[in-house]
């Protein structure tokens, strides 16, 4: 078993504090204008549920199993089966152009559903930093964008054990 640590690079931290700041500013905002109103209550409401959740589904690392691939986040935990991966390739951020479908984009990291406009289709991207990919592709054509500081360790790592399971 080896474990690779997220680490969150000082462009994502920024952008991070920028968008709490933003929230903050547009809370303030609403309750100066709507004084004793619902809609800065449910604006509230909806931006620490939101919040809480982004930070719940934060990568923390990557643990290579003998048999599985993991992304361990907070409350959540991906599996990507060792026997069940085609490829794995470092790939540069230049190349990743997506949409967020269901995901986070800035707020502690990069993390979802997004889309893959070159490939047109959706893509599971779990990063803490805009750069360092590893791009690991299943049997049934998943795709999985991690980041990784030690992105050439990852590969490694992940191509050993796989070839020496089989």
């Amino acid at each position: 078993m080896k474990t690779f640590k997220y680490r969150t690079d000082r462009k994502t931290l920024y952008v991070s504090l920028a968008l709490m700041m933003m929230m903050a500013l547009l809370g303030i905002v609403l309750m100066l204008l709507y004084r004793g109103g619902f809609i800065s209550t449910w604006y509230l409401t909806l931006i620490v549920a939101l919040v809480a959740l982004a930070a719940l589904s934060i990568p923390r690392n990557i643990v290579i199993r003998p048999d599985t691939v993991e992304v361990r986040c907070l409350c959540n935990l991906i599996e990507i089966e060792r026997s069940e991966i085609v490829s794995v390739r470092r790939v540069s951020r230049k190349e990743l152009r997506v949409l967020p479908l269901f995901g986070i984009w800035g707020l502690f990291g990069y993390y979802g559903t997004f889309f893959d406009l070159a490939n047109m289709s959706s893509v599971q991207i779990y990063a803490t930093q805009w750069n360092d990919f590893v791009e690991i592709i299943d049997s049934s054509d998943n795709c999985y964008y991690l980041s990784s500081e030690r992105a050439d360790e990852l590969i490694a790592a992940i191509g050993t054990s796989s070839h020496s399971d089989k």
